[in-house]
């Protein structure tokens, strides 16, 4: 497992660095960042594959908070899943997770 950092990007395109850790985010600080249950997706970030997470709940329909659209979020979630592009948005913050070897790496 890997030291890094996890940045939150709100809806109003502010990044944020919530933590820096020693090890892979807990479950608990995930939902801390997205403000909720968690759902785990790839993004492109920095012209990188790298995990994210957003709150599951949300979109709209039954259970749904209704959080607006974080355009940006959805921006690098389309850009590593093409598909979903015109079908399907990211709602509320969304947590980015990089390890400190791939911003190592990036750095050179």
């Amino acid at each position: 497992m890997a030291s890094g950092k996890l940045i939150r990007l709100d809806v109003d395109g502010k990044k944020t660095e919530t933590i820096t850790i020693d090890w892979n985010p807990t479950m608990e600080e995930l939902q801390k960042a997205v403000g909720g249950y968690v759902n785990s997706l790839v993004i492109n970030y920095e012209g990188i594959r790298r995990q994210a997470y957003v709150d599951e709940e949300g979109g709209f329909g039954p259970g749904c908070k209704g959080l607006p659209v974080n355009e940006e979020a959805t921006r690098l979630w389309h850009a590593a899943n093409p598909l979903q592009v015109g079908r399907n948005v990211i709602r509320g913050p969304m947590a980015i997770w990089i390890p400190d070897e791939v911003r190592r790496r990036k750095d050179r």
